[in-house]
């Protein structure tokens, strides 16, 4: 594999386990609920 396919492989990853990251905590999983909820309100 290519270095620009690792470094494309790698980016993906970081960004996929920042999301996870992000969904662990409670409070960011309230914000965006509450986001979703005001689109349809």
């Amino acid at each position: 594999m290519s270095a620009a396919r690792i470094l494309g492989w790698a980016v993906a990853l970081a960004a996929l386990a920042g999301v996870f990251a992000l969904y662990l905590q409670p409070t960011m999983l309230v914000a965006l609920s509450e986001l979703v909820w005001a689109c349809f309100n």
